[in-house]
């Protein structure tokens, strides 16, 4: 993970399959790299922003794993998943 220490006056915006599943964002339970994600958002000041329907769509369950990565955001904004898309990710 990269550190944004020393990135904390600049914007930052990630977004991408992070495949972090974390009850905080919607999932049914937690995975390492979820657990990762999270404690890095709380001790560099990022925020993690998900939508509040899943992003994947598997035969027996669905997840939020498609997840953007914020820092110094200061935009209203709105996130959510487009069911349209040829994918098991929307």
């Amino acid at each position: 993970m990269i550190s944004t220490r020393n990135f904390l006056s600049i914007t930052l915006l990630f977004s991408g399959d992070f495949n972090a599943h974390h009850i905080r964002w919607g999932c049914k339970k937690n995975n390492p790299i979820g657990t990762h994600l999270w404690t890095h958002s709380l001790n560099s000041g990022t925020n993690i922003i998900a939508p509040p329907t899943p992003t994947r769509f598997g035969t027996n369950s669905s997840s939020t794993i498609d997840l953007t990565l914020v820092n110094n955001f200061h935009f209203q904004h709105t996130i959510r998943s487009i069911s349209e898309l040829a994918s098991d990710h929307y």
